[in-house]
């Protein structure tokens, strides 16, 4: 009974880990897209500011010309920022996903030689408890891995 409740106790661990490390990438991603609104924000009020206070002061051609040119510019900028931002998400995401790919790939490794000692103690002391216990843990494994890939080519999408 004791082997059960490790082998359990590794499942929940494992599922606990998985759960982390999409719950951060969520979190990062919210995170740069407030960063983002925020900058836009910012530099919509400096456009506005700008321009009122142009306007106010005076309303010739050369100041409408200018006043265009220093829109058209902060717009420039305001792409450059944003195709930035974009870029280091998805930098960001993809050394996530290679770093969820790695652990899960330990993960698999220590529960191969895990399962492989349970095996072997299994035909020792002939538990067929075990057994399901373990074909249900493959079971949930594989289709968390099939959540994860899934996930991920979506996003390389």
């Amino acid at each position: 009974m004791k082997l059960e409740k490790i082998i359990i106790i590794i499942i929940i661990l494992i599922i606990i880990i998985l759960l982390i490390i999409i719950l951060i990438i969520i979190i990062i991603i919210i995170i740069i897209i407030i960063i983002i609104i925020i900058i836009i924000i910012i530099i919509i009020i400096i456009i506005v500011i700008i321009t009122t206070v142009i306007i106010t002061t005076t309303t010739t051609t050369t100041t409408i010309i200018i006043i265009i040119i220093i829109v058209v510019i902060i717009i420039i900028i305001i792409i450059i920022i944003i195709i930035v931002i974009i870029i280091i998400i998805i930098i960001i995401i993809i050394i996530i996903i290679i770093i969820i790919i790695i652990i899960i790939i330990i993960i698999i490794i220590i529960i191969i030689i895990i399962i492989i000692f349970i095996f072997i103690f299994i035909i020792i002391n002939g538990q067929l408890s075990l057994i399901i216990i373990i074909i249900t843990f493959f079971a949930i494994l594989s289709k968390t891995s099939d959540l994860l890939s899934s996930v991920s080519s979506s996003l390389s999408d």
